[in-house]
This record gives C-alpha cells, structure tokens and sequence, in this order.
C-alpha cells in the first residue's frame, strides 16, 4: 500500500481513536461485533500455538487469546496511532517478550512474517480492493487456522454501502472499503486444503473460522 494511503489510515484511525477504543475495552470488555469471531476462537486447543493478527487494531483479539497458552504473537497495523496505544498496553500486560509489532500494511510486509497456527482478520479484508492477493498471503502464512469476518454480499448490505460510499464523497472522506464476493474467498481457502468449522452472520458481517484439513 503506498505512502498516500498510509498517510489515509493513519488519519482515519488516529490516536484519540485508538485510545478511545482501548478505553471503552478495557472498562466494558470486548465489544460486541468481535465477541462473535474471539468467542470461537477461545474455545480451539491454543497452548503453545502462535497467532498472527492482522490489522490488529488496539489489541483486544490479542489481549483476549494471550491467556490460553500462546507461545508466540504477531501484530500487524497499519496505523501508527493504534500500533503505539497497543505497544503501551501489550508492555503494561507483560507480554511484550512473546509479541512482535509490525507497523505497515501486511502485503508489502508479508515476506518477512513467518507461517503462525492461526491467522486472524476481524474486518480487515474489506478495507483490500485487491482481496485476492491479501488471501493468498494469509493462505501461506496459516498452518492450522484462518479465522476472518468479511461483509456479506447479500443485495441489501451492497445496498448500505453504496449509500455509506455516496455519504463519504459528499462529506469528502476518501477512505474506502470493499464489498467482496464471500463464495470465491471461502472456495480460494479450501482449495488449499482447509475446512470451514465455524459461520456466523450477525447483521451486515459474516464471520468465519477455517481449519487446515
């Protein structure tokens, strides 16, 4: 992702964002639209695994997987905002000794990330117009589980967003995100030898867990 589109998240999603979604997990717990793809996540054999989180936000998918016997952690942001808010709190929880932070976007880092258990991306893939090339990174870089939440490309949150997208350009907010077709990622996943063993739909998102067969 160039520089420009760096520049575009990192005003997006910048620190008074970020600390104010630490805050609201920290005081409230895990909020609700990622409770429905950590909860599962919770209940797999996670001892002596390793994680690698994509677009990991403040940290809370992280923050909530670390207690069931993660050996190894790896987070990827591409805000420097929310990367220094999550470095803060991960040092806070000491577990600085077993995270490694990436500051950028994964596809141009992806190279030198090595292959984790499971890979995570709570709503990330929509912010992708190439979608295509970010699955196939994550496809190499899992060797148990991909777990990931996606928009559903049912008529009427293609609906939504187009009028979302419309209310964007009258308010001049350049950011963008992606409706992309749900059958052709979970079909490109499988052909690599995994299984789906989790769907959930809860409004507009579809969240899904895939396990290597």
């Amino acid at each position: 992702m160039d520089s420009c589109c760096n520049n575009l998240y990192n005003n997006t999603f910048d620190q008074k964002r970020a600390r104010m979604e630490l805050s609201n997990y920290l005081k409230k717990g895990v909020k609700k639209n990622s409770r429905v793809i950590i909860s599962p996540l919770l209940k797999l054999d996670l001892q002596d695994k390793t994680l690698l989180d994509i677009g990991g936000g403040s940290g809370e998918l992280i923050f909530e997987l670390s207690g069931h016997g993660l050996k190894q952690v790896t987070y990827v942001e591409i805000s420097d905002s929310y990367t220094m808010v999550f470095r803060d709190e991960n040092e806070k929880r000491n577990l600085a000794d077993i995270t490694e932070i990436i500051t950028g976007d994964f596809v141009d880092h992806h190279s030198r990330i090595k292959a984790h258990d499971l890979v995570t991306l709570d709503k990330v893939i929509c912010c992708y117009e190439d979608y295509q090339v970010l699955v196939n990174h994550v496809i190499d870089k899992a060797t148990r589980w991909i777990a990931y939440s996606v928009p559903d490309d049912k008529w009427w949150v293609k609906l939504v967003h187009k009028m979302k997208v419309f209310t964007k350009l009258f308010i001049k907010n350049s950011m963008r995100t992606y409706i992309h077709p749900v059958l052709e990622i979970e079909q490109m996943i499988a052909k690599k030898g995994f299984i789906k063993i989790y769907e959930k739909r809860k409004r507009e998102w579809l969240t899904l867990i895939f396990e290597r067969n």
